[in-house]
């Protein structure tokens, strides 16, 4: 009888397991030089991207990476800090969604009017330190 309780118990556990990894969204990135800085950061360079691991993102180190689209940076709904600078992103709208960003870097990028005249006062209102 002890033996059949530790075989039901291992088995709910594993089932369990199963059922959260089942649960996890795999993401795929529009852009291919957001989804490198977004490995580098995580410490994945291969392999598939799960919501979880952005989850815990708190920093992105992404200067330079020849980004075009923030496409899926929603996601990374812990983010504080985003270095942005040296790419080719004209559209920050999908940081108006960010909840938690308190510093945005965004130099040297070809935005569009909606970001300059709209979106960047609007994260400026809710608290972030926004910088050329």
């Amino acid at each position: 009888m002890k033996y059949k309780s530790i075989v039901f118990i291992a088995i709910l556990l594993v089932s369990t397991i199963f059922l959260i990894t089942c649960n996890e969204s795999k993401i795929e990135f529009v852009d291919p030089g957001l989804e490198q800085a977004i490995r580098e950061a995580i410490d994945k360079p291969s392999g598939g991207i799960y919501d979880s691991e952005l989850k815990e993102l708190k920093e992105l180190k992404a200067a330079g990476w020849d980004i075009k689209s923030l496409k899926g940076i929603v996601l990374c709904t812990s983010l504080e800090v985003l270095r942005l600078s040296n790419n080719k992103i004209n559209d920050l709208s999908p940081l108006a969604r960010i909840q938690t960003l308190k510093l945005l870097i965004y130099g040297n990028n070809p935005l569009n009017q909606e970001s300059k005249n709209s979106i960047i006062p609007l994260l400026r209102e809710n608290g972030v330190d926004v910088r050329y």
